[in-house]
C-alpha cells in the first residue's frame, strides 16, 4: 500500500494556505461570500479536530474555532442579517469589504501558522494519561490537596493586594486543575466529589454573573476524557454539540441575569439569585426565540466589531503604534513588575479608548487582530497574525512534547493556555499569562516532589 501523498499532520496547514492565497488574490469575491465560506472552513476545521484529536490532545482547536466564529462568521452573520433584526442597530462601524479586508487574511494567516507549527513539532501524546491514572494510585492524596488550595486561593482573592491579585487567581485554577486529576482517579466516588465542586462553580458563577468558568471546566474535562478513552467521533459531535447549545443558552440569558442582578444591588445570597436567574431564564423581557435575544447572542459573538472599531479610529485620528504595544508585551512578559515599575497594565482598557476611540462601560478589548492592525496596518496584521499563530503552534507543541517525561503536565496545559484560547485578550495578557503560567506550573511540580518524598518518607518511618 502507497503512503498517502499529504501527510494528515499537514492537511490543514496546506488548505489553509491554499484559502490564504485565494483570499489574497480575491478579496472581493471572500467578501461577497464570507458566510458559506466561513461556515466550510468551520467545517473543515471540526472534521480535521475529530480525526486527530484520538491521537493528539487537540487543546489549541478551540483557538481556531474561536477565531472562525469569532473573527468571521459572527460579523458575516451580522452584515447579512443584523439590519433586520434590529434597523436601529450599529452592529459594524465599517463597511463589509474593508472589514473582511482585515479579517479573513488574518484569520487564515492565524490557522496557517498555528497548524504549521503543530506540523513540525508536535507528536501524538499516547499513553500519557494512563502514566497519570499509574501516578496517582501513589499520590491518590494529590487531586484533593489541588483542590483545597484552589479553593483557598478563590477566598482569599478578594482580600489580596492588587500585586498578588495574579497569584491568587492562579492559586484558584488549582481547583480546576485538580479536578481534572481526580478524572483519572481509579475511585467511582470521584463523581460525587466532581459534581460537588462543579456546583460550586456554578454557584460563584451566580455571583460574578461570568458563566464562562463551568463551561470551560466541562470543556476541558471533555476534552481529557474523550482523549484518555478514545472516544468515537460522532459521539464526540453531539457531545460538543450540546456544549454549544448550552453557550447560546447562556448568551441568550446573560444580559437579562446580569442586568436584573444590577438591579436588585448584586445580591449575595443564593435563593435571591436562583429567583432572578428564574425570572431571566423562562421570563425576561423578551421570549426566548424572539429576535432580541438572538440578536443579543450575535452581538457578544461578534468580536469583528472590536476590530472594526480600531479600523474606524485607526490611522485616521490614532496613528498606527509601529510595534509599540506588541513590544511592550514581549519585555512585559519577561520582565516581573518588581524590577518594571511603571509595566503597563494587562488587559486592554487604554489601548481599546487609544485606538478605538471609545470608553465602555463593560470590559472590552481589541483582541490580537485588532492589536496587530492598530500597530502595523491591514498587511502588516496578516503578517503579524502569521508569526502569533506560529509562536502559539509551536510554543503548545513544545510542551506537549515533555509529557513524554512529565505525562501530568497535559493536565496543566488548559491552565498555561487559558488566555490563549481567547481572542478577547490583548497580547500582553496572552503573554504574562503563557510565561507567569509556565512557571506556576514548574513551582507547583516541584512542591508536588518534594511532598511527594516526604509523605513517602513519613509513611517508610511509620
Amino acid at each position: 500500500m502507497q503512503p498517502p501523498l499529504l501527510p494528515q499532520r499537514w492537511l490543514a496547514p496546506v488548505v489553509y494556505a491554499c484559502c490564504l492565497l485565494a483570499a489574497l488574490l480575491a478579496p472581493g469575491v471572500w467578501t461577497f461570500y464570507a458566510l458559506p465560506l466561513g461556515l466550510l472552513l468551520l467545517a473543515f476545521a471540526a472534521g480535521h479536530f475529530l480525526a486527530k484529536n484520538r491521537r493528539y490532545f487537540s487543546l489549541l482547536d478551540l483557538l481556531f474555532f474561536h477565531a472562525l466564529v469569532y473573527l468571521w462568521i459572527a460579523p458575516a452573520l451580522v452584515y447579512r442579517y443584523a439590519p433586520v433584526l434590529d434597523p436601529d442597530a450599529n452592529f459594524m462601524p465599517i463597511e463589509a469589504g474593508r472589514y473582511f479586508g482585515l479579517a479573513i487574511p488574518g484569520v487564515l494567516a492565524l490557522l496557517l501558522g498555528a497548524n504549521a507549527a503543530l506540523a513540525f513539532w508536535q507528536r501524538p501524546e499516547g499513553d500519557a494519561l494512563e502514566r497519570v491514572e499509574a501516578l496517582l494510585r501513589k499520590q491518590p492524596w494529590l487531586p484533593f490537596l489541588l483542590i483545597a488550595l484552589g479553593l483557598a486561593g478563590k477566598a482569599l482573592f478578594p482580600m489580596a493586594p492588587w500585586s498578588l491579585r495574579a497569584l491568587t487567581y492562579f492559586v484558584f485554577w488549582l481547583s480546576l486543575t485538580g479536578s481534572f486529576y481526580l478524572l483519572f482517579l481509579e475511585k467511582k466516588w470521584k463523581w460525587v466529589a466532581l459534581a460537588a465542586l462543579y456546583l460550586l462553580l456554578l454557584r460563584w458563577s451566580l455571583d460574578s454573573t461570568q458563566a464562562g468558568p463551568p463551561l470551560w471546566a466541562l470543556v476541558f474535562a471533555a476534552l481529557l476524557l474523550f482523549f484518555r478513552y478514545r472516544v468515537k467521533p460522532w459521539v464526540q459531535l453531539l457531545c460538543y454539540g450540546g456544549a454549544f447549545v448550552l453557550v447560546l443558552l447562556a448568551l441568550q440569558v446573560k444580559f437579562d441575569f446580569r442586568t436584573a442582578m444590577r438591579r436588585e444591588g448584586m445580591p449575595k445570597d443564593f435563593p435571591s439569585q436562583l429567583a432572578i436567574f428564574s425570572q431571566a431564564l423562562f421570563q425576561g423581557d423578551t421570549t426566548f426565540f424572539s429576535p432580541q435575544r438572538w440578536t443579543r447572542s450575535l452581538d457578544r459573538l461578534n468580536q469583528g466589531y472590536h476590530v472594526a472599531m480600531a479600523m474606524r479610529h485607526t490611522p485616521s485620528i490614532e496613528p498606527y503604534a509601529h510595534g509599540e504595544t506588541i513590544g511592550q508585551a514581549l519585555l512585559g512578559a519577561l520582565v516581573p513588575r518588581i524590577l518594571w515599575r511603571d509595566k503597563p497594565q494587562a488587559g486592554g482598557h487604554d489601548m481599546y479608548i487609544r485606538f478605538a476611540g471609545q470608553r465602555l462601560s463593560y470590559s472590552a478589548n481589541l483582541g490580537p487582530l485588532g492589536e496587530a492592525y492598530v500597530n502595523f496596518g491591514v498587511r502588516g496584521a496578516v503578517v503579524a497574525m502569521l508569526l502569533f499563530g506560529f509562536l502559539l503552534g509551536g510554543w503548545y507543541a513544545g510542551l506537549s512534547r515533555l509529557t513524554r517525561r512529565w505525562p501530568a503536565l497535559l493536565l496543566w496545559l488548559p491552565f498555561i493556555f487559558s488566555a490563549m484560547l481567547s481572542l478577547e485578550t490583548d497580547f500582553a495578557t496572552v503573554l504574562n499569562h503563557g510565561v507567569k503560567g509556565m512557571v506556576f506550573t514548574g513551582m507547583v511540580f516541584w512542591g508536588v516532589k518534594v511532598g511527594g518524598k516526604w509523605i513517602n518518607s513519613s509513611d517508610v518511618s511509620k
